[in-house]
């Protein structure tokens, strides 16, 4: 620790400064990285749940068939 204090005031304060400003930009960046995963995610499932609602509805309309009711209850 014996660098730090032959260091000036003003460059111990730059370093300071830097090291937070450093830290804060990754954890922007991870926060920003992370919101655009979860976009994406919920942007996949809007597509399976098209795929499944399609699908819940052939089914249903064959227990239909298979029962002998109508399809349109």
């Amino acid at each position: 620790m014996n660098f730090l204090n032959n260091m000036s005031v003003k460059v111990r304060l730059f370093l300071a400064i830097s090291m937070f400003m450093l830290t804060l930009i990754i954890a922007l960046a991870q926060a920003y990285f992370a919101i655009g995963a979860s976009i994406d995610f919920a942007a996949k499932e809007k597509m399976g749940n098209a795929v499944q609602r399609s699908a819940a509805l052939m089914l249903r309309d064959a227990t239909f068939l298979r029962a002998g009711a109508p399809s349109g209850v």
